[in-house]
Protein backbone atom coordinates (compact mmCIF):
# COMPACT_ATOMS: atom_id res chain seq x y z
CA UNK A 1 0.00 0.00 0.00
CA UNK A 2 2.60 2.48 0.65
CA UNK A 3 4.26 1.43 -2.76
CA UNK A 4 0.68 2.80 -4.43
CA UNK A 5 0.64 6.04 -2.30
CA UNK A 6 4.14 6.97 -3.11
CA UNK A 7 3.11 5.91 -6.76
CA UNK A 8 -0.09 7.97 -6.90
CA UNK A 9 1.27 10.97 -4.79
CA UNK A 10 3.77 11.59 -8.36
CA UNK A 11 0.73 11.72 -10.31
CA UNK A 12 -1.67 15.04 -11.62
CA UNK A 13 -4.61 15.71 -9.03
CA UNK A 14 -6.89 15.29 -9.44
CA UNK A 15 -6.21 11.88 -10.32
CA UNK A 16 -7.22 9.78 -13.49
CA UNK A 17 -6.92 6.22 -13.58
CA UNK A 18 -7.91 4.34 -16.44
CA UNK A 19 -9.73 0.64 -16.27
CA UNK A 20 -11.91 -1.73 -18.00
CA UNK A 21 -13.09 -1.98 -21.15
CA UNK A 22 -16.78 -0.73 -21.39
CA UNK A 23 -18.96 -1.82 -24.15
CA UNK A 24 -22.63 -1.07 -24.86
CA UNK A 25 -24.67 -3.32 -27.34
CA UNK A 26 -28.18 -1.85 -28.18
CA UNK A 27 -29.74 -1.42 -31.56
CA UNK A 28 -28.23 2.22 -31.51
CA UNK A 29 -24.47 1.19 -30.84
CA UNK A 30 -22.52 -1.12 -33.21
CA UNK A 31 -20.84 -4.04 -31.47
CA UNK A 32 -16.93 -2.97 -31.70
CA UNK A 33 -18.02 0.46 -29.99
CA UNK A 34 -17.14 1.11 -26.33
CA UNK A 35 -14.57 3.06 -24.23
CA UNK A 36 -12.10 2.48 -21.21
CA UNK A 37 -14.14 2.64 -17.65
CA UNK A 38 -11.93 6.36 -16.44
CA UNK A 39 -12.31 7.05 -12.54
CA UNK A 40 -11.32 10.30 -10.99
CA UNK A 41 -9.87 10.83 -7.64
CA UNK A 42 -8.62 13.60 -5.40
CA UNK A 43 -4.97 12.87 -5.55
CA UNK A 44 -4.25 13.55 -1.89
CA UNK A 45 -7.31 12.18 -0.46
CA UNK A 46 -6.67 8.99 -1.88
CA UNK A 47 -2.53 9.08 -0.95
CA UNK A 48 -4.31 9.48 2.93
CA UNK A 49 -6.31 6.66 2.37
CA UNK A 50 -3.86 4.47 1.07
CA UNK A 51 -1.42 5.00 3.54
CA UNK A 52 -3.94 4.95 6.05
CA UNK A 53 -4.86 1.26 4.81
CA UNK A 54 -1.10 0.51 5.23
CA UNK A 55 -1.06 1.20 8.81
CA UNK A 56 -3.69 -0.81 9.48
CA UNK A 57 -1.89 -3.69 7.72
CA UNK A 58 0.98 -2.84 9.86
CA UNK A 59 -0.45 -3.49 13.00
CA UNK A 60 -2.34 -6.33 12.02
CA UNK A 61 1.09 -8.26 11.13
CA UNK A 62 1.55 -8.51 15.30
CA UNK A 63 -0.53 -10.34 17.64
CA UNK A 64 -2.24 -7.70 19.64
CA UNK A 65 -4.41 -6.30 16.40
CA UNK A 66 -6.69 -7.98 13.73
CA UNK A 67 -9.39 -6.86 11.03
CA UNK A 68 -12.88 -7.90 11.25
CA UNK A 69 -14.50 -8.09 8.29
CA UNK A 70 -18.24 -8.12 8.91
CA UNK A 71 -19.33 -8.28 5.28
CA UNK A 72 -21.31 -4.95 4.63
Amino acid sequence: MESWASLFLKGLDPLILTGSWIQTIDNKKSENEGNHKKSEFQRDRLVNKLKTLANYANLVTGDEYFILDWGI
